[in-house]
């Protein structure tokens, strides 16, 4: 009889699946509803002030005026009509939609709630830090805050808060991931889960330009005034070219529309993907190209080239 030595590899075992229970559901579901439902009120505001200005210039009527004391300005309006649309309303409905797919689709629950728990929270408080100089008008800088305009420092410090929390949901994913993949380490991640992960991955990638804008640049200088200190001085080009490095992939962060595209509606409609391993492909170019693509939105005006670059 011959004894047969098993190797290390063969004596590894493969940790047990986590099942996905009806709590864990409740939990997710919960966090996703939440998410979802700020996002559609910000979206409903902000579309409602789309209107306001749709009107006002086509001179059909000017509802500024009747606004007042509430909305002082039109800018007022303005700057409330693209964060909500443009920030506020993306990274709320998708931290939302993500939360509600990714679990499913890995049939696993998310490896540490809390975690989700917190970025929502974060990106809550942040909200509300920055809608109060926006609804005050210390913040009627348009979504794009470019300098030399300068908001209140807190309507930075609330935007700051925002993308953390929208990194955190991102980080959740990450090691449910990874946890996922330890469970099982030959099956194929299935298409919504990659997909969801590649695009928070691509908004990590995209916001640490807005992030270095606000605070090595904009916050320094809003908070001069406020701590006493001389304000640094802002580098107009640098700062747009570090808004676009973000407000370009933002674009694409709607990554969560091919993903019902590709996956969910061939499956409402008893159909199938054309081709799988092309819709993964689709994705890994995304996250290689977006960010390129921010170098052709930021190129350098004349009226810049004009004005310079840099103001104190």
């Amino acid at each position: 009889m011959s004894v047969h030595a098993l190797s290390g590899a063969e004596l590894k075992a493969h940790p047990t699946p986590v099942p996905l229970t009806a709590q864990d559901l409740k939990i997710v579901d919960r966090l996703a509803g939440l998410n979802v439902l700020i996002g559609v009120l910000a979206l409903s505001i902000g579309a409602l002030f789309g209107v306001f200005q749709g009107l006002e210039h086509a001179r059909v009527f000017n509802i500024y005026p009747w606004l007042q004391p509430a909305i002082k300005t039109y800018y007022q309006g303005l700057t409330l009509h693209g964060a909500l649309n443009a920030l506020v309303w993306t990274t709320f409905f998708i931290c939302g939609f993500f939360t509600f797919a990714f679990v499913r689709s890995l049939n696993r629950p998310l490896k540490y709630p809390w975690m989700s728990v917190v970025a929502f929270i974060l990106m809550v408080v942040g909200l509300l830090t920055a809608a109060v100089p926006m609804l005050t008008n210390n913040a009627s800088v348009l979504y794009t805050f470019y300098p030399p305009m300068l908001a209140d420092w807190a309507f930075y410090v609330g935007l700051v808060l925002l993308v953390i929390g929208s990194w955190m949901v991102g980080y959740s994913m990450y090691f449910t991931y990874y946890a996922w993949r330890k469970e099982n380490p030959d099956a194929r991640a299935p298409f919504i889960a990659l997909t969801s992960t590649i695009t928070m991955a691509m908004w990590q990638l995209a916001t640490l330009g807005v992030a270095a804008e606000i605070l090595f640049q904009l916050l320094p200088n809003a908070l001069a005034p406020v701590l006493g200190y001389p304000a640094p001085g802002l580098d107009v080009l640098l700062n747009r070219t570090l808004f676009w490095w973000f407000g370009h992939p933002l674009v694409y962060f709607w990554l969560p529309a091919y993903v019902s595209w590709y996956a969910m509606l061939p499956a409402q409609t008893n159909g199938k993907m054309f081709s799988e391993p092309l819709g993964r492909l689709v994705f890994w170019l995304f996250l290689l190209f977006s960010t390129r693509l921010a170098s052709i939105t930021s190129m350098r005006t004349p009226a810049s080239r004009k004005s310079g670059s840099t103001f104190t």
